[in-house]
């Protein structure tokens, strides 16, 4: 269970950071708003992703060590 979580976890930090890099991208070559505002869109629904996800698995992370109230990012 702790394997499938962290595979999880790292696929859904791993597509922030390639949309992060992407929304970099499409600033500085100062593309249309609306185009950055969608990568925005998926990164939020991704890091809202990550919360479900971990509030979900409460337990399976204070089995992993982590303190009461920690999320995987802190």
């Amino acid at each position: 269970a702790q394997r499938q979580f962290v595979n999880q976890v790292k696929a859904i930090h791993d597509s922030i950071r390639t949309l992060n890099r992407e929304i970099a991208v499409l600033t500085a070559q100062k593309a249309p708003a609306a185009q950055i505002a969608e990568k925005q869109a998926l990164v939020k629904g991704l890091q809202a992703d990550l919360a479900r996800l971990t509030t979900a698995n409460k337990a399976l992370l204070t089995e992993m060590g982590l303190p009461a109230g920690a999320g995987v990012c802190d």
